[in-house]
């Protein structure tokens, strides 16, 4: 990468998805007055 000169972030698989499943979760709520609770367990991958 950096002899092509292009930049790379490795991240995992739970870190890269968290924030999309927290951001549903709010839309639910606000949406349909749903009760929402997101269970923080990360995997370790």
């Amino acid at each position: 990468a950096e002899e092509m000169k292009v930049n790379l972030v490795f991240s995992g698989h739970y870190a890269t998805e968290t924030p999309g499943v927290k951001a549903v979760g709010e839309v639910l709520q606000k949406r349909f007055g749903l009760e929402v609770e997101f269970i923080d367990h990360p995997t370790g991958l």
